[in-house]
């Protein structure tokens, strides 16, 4: 399968980076790694510009990659620029072990040679920048540092290829927890990012990243993980909750895997725009907003995630670009989700969905579903002629039943109760809707926008909707009709109490039931009443033509 091949190609290659890299990996820890208090002293900042002054502060080490400078167990509180600072030099240096107070940054490193630093195991804090800001520094590993409280980045990296970000934790930054720019082939694992203001972890124009196993939480605005214009992404078995907006979003990054990620809380779980040919397998989400929303990411798949409280939401204006997309074996609190597009003359019958989605249909059949604790029960977009019927879509946080772009259609006898509205019709026209109950959505049981014409509404029962809004329990701001007009009959009201005169429904049109009925409405399914008039008919002939046949035999 397409997705197989993607997965197997990104994680090679991740593989192959980790291996070469040899950098260690451990466990994901909260506090600052094996910083030493007692061991610290007290220094000077470090400035190291090129070269030639690195003589200046007698750093043990002979600068080799077998032998780094090291800069070690120093305690460097100060209102200069940056605590330790290198830049322009070939040499190669390992930080570790110092607690680091600075003006505006804690560390500085600039345009050196390629793996030549390490930075291990140090805390930053009170910075006004970044707690690390890295530039033009290919190849440097920053491994269980811990950057706290800072005014911008916890750490900053950019023009940096083959960057190596493990174990450390950035919490509390105003900007965000680490970013990196224009940092292709990036490995980013185990790192515990919380509390950030305006995100977690982001990406921007970045290739080739990897970013594994890593514990996002609480995080504003750009949420947990943000990727931007960054293509053949791995993002895989991360940790993301109660992250504000969104808990991962791709924007741009085509060709990335999303898989065995954990989303739970806060804002939408995933969030995958303008990004073709992603593949989004095996994650799970638990939600208060959409689990999964795509948009223009035409080509993408979409394998066996499990979403719980949430929905997917796929939104295209073009609707052949559904047709592009790969759904299935998705699950949405325990039953499968329904993806149908381009599909003629199918029927829905049995009650295995838990979220169904239509578009580009017609002659198509939903019935007896049971769709709640979603965003959305049933999502229908540029379809003709589809029946829903004898359904209950209740307790969804939006929408019981959307219908968008839809037209000639029937929606017959379905529950829908306590949503934020039972059935919105959005441009959509010639809908008849009949024998529905609508009980204790927030909002309005009906709500016809401007664009939706030419419907029929009767014999529906509104219990208690829209209480707390608004005058009544529908709302209509297009042009339609809630009353047949034949036999001068319309819906049941609760909230309607005199004896003569219409009920007037909320909206632009000025819309009113001239026929408000004094009691709700009984349905009778068509099929089973005219097979039980059937039966009465057929009886008295069956036994009427035996009794004939029987006395024909005796004479």
């Amino acid at each position: 399968m397409k997705y197989q091949k993607g997965l197997l190609v990104v994680v090679c290659f991740s593989l192959i980076l980790m291996k070469s890299w040899s950098i260690e990996i451990t466990t994901a820890t909260t506090d600052s790694g094996n910083l030493n208090s007692n061991s610290y002293i007290i220094s000077i900042p470090i400035v190291i510009q090129s070269d030639t002054n690195i003589s200046l502060y007698s750093l043990p080490g002979e600068g080799t990659a077998v032998d780094p400078y090291r800069i070690e167990n120093l305690n460097i509180t100060t209102t200069e620029e940056a605590c330790i600072s290198i830049s322009y030099t070939t040499k190669c240096f390992l930080i570790q072990n110092c607690f680091l107070d600075g003006d505006n940054y804690s560390i500085y490193i600039l345009n050196v040679a390629p793996n030549s630093i390490k930075i291990k195991e140090n805390l930053c804090q009170n910075y006004q920048k970044s707690g690390m800001e890295i530039s033009k520094a290919e190849g440097i590993e920053l491994i269980k540092n811990t950057c706290n409280e800072g005014l911008r980045y916890g750490i900053h990296v950019i023009f940096s290829p083959n960057i190596r970000i493990v174990n450390n934790t950035c919490t509390k930054s105003n900007e965000g927890g680490i970013f990196l720019n224009n940092c292709n082939s990036s490995y980013i694992y185990g790192n515990n990012i919380s509390d950030n203001f305006k995100g977690g972890l982001l990406l921007g124009s970045s290739f080739f990243a990897t970013v594994v196993s890593n514990s996002l939480h609480n995080n504003s605005y750009l949420g947990g993980i943000y990727l931007h214009t960054s293509r053949a992404a791995l993002v895989a078995n991360n940790s993301c909750f109660n992250n504000v907006q969104f808990n991962i979003r791709l924007s741009h990054s085509n060709d990335s895997v999303v898989t065995d990620n954990y989303c739970f809380g806060g804002g939408i779980g995933l969030t995958v725009v303008y990004s073709g040919n992603v593949s989004v397998i095996n994650n799970e989400i638990t939600t208060e907003s959409n689990g999964i929303y795509v948009r223009d990411s035409e080509f993408s798949e979409f394998i066996g995630n499990t979403l719980t409280e949430c929905d997917y939401y796929f939104y295209e204006l073009n609707p052949a670009d559904y047709h592009t997309y790969t759904v299935y074996n998705n699950m949405i609190n325990g039953k499968e989700y329904g993806y149908f597009t381009n599909q003629n003359n199918l029927k829905i019958t049995k009650p295995i969905y838990g979220q169904l989605f239509i578009s580009n249909c017609s002659e198509f059949m939903i019935k007896n579903q049971v769709l709640d604790q979603t965003l959305i029960g049933i999502h229908v977009k540029f379809s003709d002629r589809i029946t829903i019927m004898n359904n209950n879509c209740s307790f969804n946080k939006k929408q019981g039943i959307l219908l968008v772009q839809t037209s000639n259609s029937l929606i017959e006898n379905n529950i829908l109760s306590n949503n934020n509205h039972g059935l919105v019709l959005e441009n959509s026209s010639n809908i008849s809707i009949t024998y529905n109950t609508l009980t204790n959505n927030y909002f309005w049981g009906v709500f016809l926008d401007e664009d939706s014409v030419n419907n029929l509404v009767h014999h529906n029962s509104f219990y208690n909707n829209n209480q707390y809004y608004g005058t009544s329990q529908a709302r209509d701001d297009g042009d339609n009709l809630w009353y047949d007009e034949e036999n001068e009959e319309g819906n049941y009201w609760s909230d309607y109490f005199v004896v003569v005169g219409s009920y007037y429904i909320d909206g632009f049109a000025n819309a009113q039931d001239l026929y408000p009925l004094s009691e709700p409405p009984v349905y009778r399914n068509n099929n089973i009443y005219y097979s039980f008039l059937s039966l009465i008919v057929l009886i008295p002939l069956i036994v009427f033509g035996y009794s004939r046949f029987s006395s024909k035999r005796r004479r």
